[in-house]
């Protein structure tokens, strides 16, 4: 593995991701407990945004890092509970330190759920990623304040540097999950609107919401209902990496990762711009594109 490859490292925006609803809308996540989470996205050249934006990557009492992290472009990477790596004298599993994290991540795509061993279907890449040069020269690694990270992570030539300056830590009990992913307690988001009934019906309006408490309680009112942008009127907005033109179908979920349960899944339709569920109603519930149901990946050589 080529540790010391250099690579320019452009980073995008964040675009706000886009709700299409009958009504302003948000539905809640009420964390079970005060554990740390990571949230935010993490930034690769080679595939694009990495999201932490479930808070399903915790950091546990001894500051393990269990969970998994979602690409759109290579799947689940898991931190915690995995064995045989690459470099042990690099750590192990990932950790957090006092100034930052070690040890290792991995693409759960290059293992088999079944024999639970590895398997070579991305061309020979073995799924590692090194977050830390374990103080080997030149330096690297993710590196925290205690609430943000900074620094660069390495994922061989297939993901190459991944830049966690946009990633986070929480400790609040409480997230609010919108439009945009997971909200911490007291921040707050825009929401884009398509309105679907009334005088308005067509149009498009903003709203500022706060986390507060389990849920997105609305600041202020909403704009002025516009004329929507021609990519709108009819097309819907991206969700969760997924453009539908109107009348294309998709099956999107209510989780990412569920455990002990089957993963709820509902075909959703764009239709004029609404993505709406089964029923014709629009629908603001499920919108992950993908469900990992009781993950139990792990590795053994």
């Amino acid at each position: 593995m080529n540790l010391f490859k250099k690579a320019h490292l452009k980073l995008g925006i964040i675009t706000l991701g886009v709700l299409i609803a009958g009504l302003v809308g948000a539905y809640s996540v009420n964390a079970t407990d005060s554990t740390k989470r990571i949230i935010g996205y993490s930034w690769s050249s080679n595939v694009g945004w990495i999201s932490f934006n479930d808070g399903t990557v915790s950091v546990d009492a001894s500051n393990n890092l269990v969970g998994y992290a979602w690409s759109s472009n290579i799947g689940w990477i898991k931190f915690g509970g995995l064995s045989g790596f690459p470099d042990s004298s690099m750590g192990a599993n990932a950790k957090m330190t006092d100034n930052g994290l070690s040890g290792w991540a991995r693409a759960v795509s290059v293992m088999n759920p079944l024999t639970y061993k590895s398997i070579d279907n991305r061309g020979g890449w073995d799924g590692w990623i090194s977050l830390s040069s374990g103080g080997r020269t030149p330096s690297y690694g993710v590196t925290s304040d205690g609430t943000k990270f900074s620094g660069f992570a390495w994922g061989s030539d297939v993901v190459g540097w991944m830049d966690w300056s946009s990633v986070k830590i929480t400790t609040n009990d409480v997230l609010c999950a919108s439009a945009n992913g997971l909200i911490v307690d007291g921040e707050s988001t825009t929401i884009y609107t398509k309105i679907t009934k009334g005088a308005d019906k067509g149009k498009c309006q903003t709203q500022d919401f706060t986390c507060k408490g389990q849920t997105l309680t609305p600041v202020g009112e909403p704009s002025a209902a516009v004329s929507c942008n021609q990519d709108q009127s009819t097309d819907c907005e991206d969700r969760d990496g997924i453009d539908l033109k109107n009348g294309e179908s998709y099956k999107f979920f209510k989780e990412r990762v569920v455990a002990a349960k089957s993963c709820d899944g509902a075909n959703i339709t764009c239709k004029d711009g609404v993505l709406v569920g089964p029923d014709g109603v629009a629908d603001d519930t499920h919108v992950y594109s993908q469900c990992l149901s009781a993950p139990n990946y792990k590795e053994s050589q």
